[in-house]
């Protein structure tokens, strides 16, 4: 598993929502908010916050290996414009 200070900020934003999302859940279960379908959707919020809250670390990307990939993409795609201007100037 990756450091969680290694992760894309995007994935760390997320993981701290399906934290935030899993109290939330709780408390409206613990409190009995809502009826019955109240009580069963925050009964599946929080079965999803808990799976996603396991299984994130697993899926976590590297930040920086995907800096450099996306780097790379961008310097590729840069050079593949330039050989087209190039191309159809020709």
């Amino acid at each position: 598993m990756k450091s969680f200070k290694n992760w894309p900020p995007n994935y760390r934003f997320a993981y701290v929502l399906c934290a935030l999302g899993l109290i939330v859940c709780a408390g409206a279960v613990v409190w009995r908010l809502g009826g019955a379908e109240g009580m069963v959707m925050a009964g599946l919020g929080l079965l999803s916050c808990a799976v996603l809250l396991v299984m994130m670390p697993r899926w976590a990307l590297d930040g920086n290996e995907e800096g450099e990939r996306r780097a790379r993409a961008r310097a590729a795609r840069e050079e593949l414009r330039q050989s087209r201007r190039g191309s159809s100037q020709n």
